[in-house]
């Protein structure tokens, strides 16, 4: 039984295209239950068939629906990274609320959605953002300017 916020291998089995045309991962957990990560979403972490990846299960919720939440494959929990600032935009979560974001970018030339938690506002006066990864969800970076 997976739980709540440990941290499993998953088998990336298949991908799967819904009917109204969204594709998916279909992942097998260590204990041979399936389960389905936006492709869209995880785009840019490029998982490949038949390859194991560690996910952690972010939330189980009242209905027994588990979300989970895959490693990234360059960026750890509680490293700290430069990248590019790009802009300041904004996004509204699954609950309706919007919320202020800024769109980095890595050396790749991959973009990322973060989340600031540290409460700086004046990012136009900066080219390179220097932090430290808190979190992620939902493949948005939640950070904390250093």
């Amino acid at each position: 039984m997976l739980l709540e916020g440990e941290i499993y291998n998953f088998l990336v089995c298949k991908t799967t295209v819904f009917p109204d045309g969204e594709e998916y991962y279909v992942l097998e957990s260590p204990f041979k239950t399936k389960h389905l990560l936006s492709k869209r979403t995880y785009f840019h972490y490029n998982f490949c068939l038949n390859n194991e990846i560690k996910c952690k299960v972010d939330r189980i919720n009242c209905s027994l629906r588990i979300f989970l939440e895959p490693e990234h494959p360059v960026y750890k929990i509680n490293g700290v990274y430069e990248m590019n600032f790009i802009r300041q935009d904004n996004t509204i979560n699954s609950k309706g609320v919007k919320k202020d974001t800024i769109i980095l970018k890595d050396m790749a030339g991959i973009e990322y959605v973060c989340i600031d938690n540290s409460n700086f506002s004046d990012f136009s006066v900066l080219s390179i953002v220097k932090f430290k990864l808190l979190r992620i969800k939902k493949a948005i970076f939640y950070i904390q300017i250093i």
